[in-house]
């Protein structure tokens, strides 16, 4: 079996290398006609043949695996022109015929590589219009596992979209000191117990924020609306402004602590606030809780042609993600 294998991978590969063999002698007659202008490309069709000997091997080419398979539909003139190689064309614009010898090898060859494409059909039609292949098929990309993938369809009234909070942890910034700089231009609430403190932020007018670690929670509500407008960008729409992810990041973290909300100096904690406060307590730094955005808001930020900010959301409801075995009982 391995033995036959390598004799027909031996078999292939010398029909690739005939076949490219041909391919640079088909592009330098090419190359040749142009040079020598109008009087060279109306030379008689024995003068066009003469260049270089272009005889196929008379050995006989293993059949691909779609030759194999079945025989394919007969191509039609229109389809031969296919191929990537250049089409001389005479001086009055009409396309020559290229030579029969080369062309049934060509078509062997094309038909081992297309065969099967999906949209070929349509590949062939347009390629018979007389045009430089190249430049024909300038656009097409090259066939790979990125032309392909798999879209989960979920029944959204069914299983509408369900959107948590992202939390943030700054390692680098201590609770007290987050409160106290945000004393300047929020209002600053203080409780002993986080869960006063989170029952509080879900009460809380947007935007809002519940700095959370060791020693206690601190609220921010009712930002400086003259400090928060000066922050936001201009370009934003007031829709996008509005977001607290987007008070968060262009106004809080820039403005108020002097740090930008990067992957660098912020760690994220995806839903569970309780969390984010024991990851804050362990590193010293502080907990940013945050309530989750609606929906309705997201649809409409990106319906007016913006995005949210990084880590705004996390949307459910997600797929399972393994791997499913089925047993086969044994008789």
């Amino acid at each position: 079996m391995n033995a036959d294998l390598h004799d027909r991978q031996a078999l292939i590969a010398d029909g690739h290398h005939r076949y490219a063999t041909y391919r640079v002698l088909q592009r330098q007659e090419h190359e040749t006609r142009r040079q020598t202008g109008p009087a060279g490309t109306q030379a008689s069709g024995s003068d066009q043949r003469a260049t270089p000997p272009t005889t196929p091997d008379t050995r006989p080419t293993p059949p691909t695996a779609y030759e194999a398979a079945g025989p394919t539909p007969q191509r039609t003139g229109a389809a031969e022109p296919r191929r990537p190689g250049p089409q001389p064309t005479h001086s009055a614009g009409a396309p020559q015929r290229p030579d029969p010898e080369r062309a049934d090898l060509a078509s062997r060859h094309d038909d081992s590589a297309g065969a099967g494409r999906p949209g070929s059909s349509q590949q062939d039609d347009g390629a018979g219009t007389g045009q430089d292949a190249p430049a024909a098929g300038a656009g097409r990309s090259t066939a790979g596992p990125w032309d392909f993938g798999l879209a989960l369809l979920v029944d959204s009234s069914a299983y509408p979209p369900d959107l948590k909070a992202i939390h943030r942890v700054i390692p680098g910034l201590p609770l007290d000191e987050a409160a106290a700089r945000a004393k300047g231009s929020w209002r600053v609430h203080d409780y002993d117990d986080l869960t006063l403190g989170l029952a509080a932020l879900d009460e809380a007018a947007e935007p809002a924020f519940l700095l959370a670690g060791e020693g206690g929670a601190h609220l921010l509500t009712d930002p400086d609306p003259v400090q928060l407008a000066h922050a936001m960008p201009p370009e934003r729409s007031d829709r996008w402004s509005s977001l607290n992810t987007s008070v968060l990041s262009e106004f809080v973290m820039p403005k108020v602590w002097g740090m930008r909300d990067d992957e660098r100096a912020v760690r994220i904690v995806h839903h569970d606030a309780r969390a984010a406060v024991r990851l804050a307590a362990r590193s010293g730094g502080t907990a940013v809780i945050l309530k989750p955005l609606k929906a309705e808001e997201v649809l409409a930020v990106a319906a007016g042609g913006e995005r949210v900010p990084r880590k705004s959301t996390s949307f459910g409801p997600k797929p399972r993600t393994g791997l499913v075995l089925r047993t086969f009982a044994i008789d």
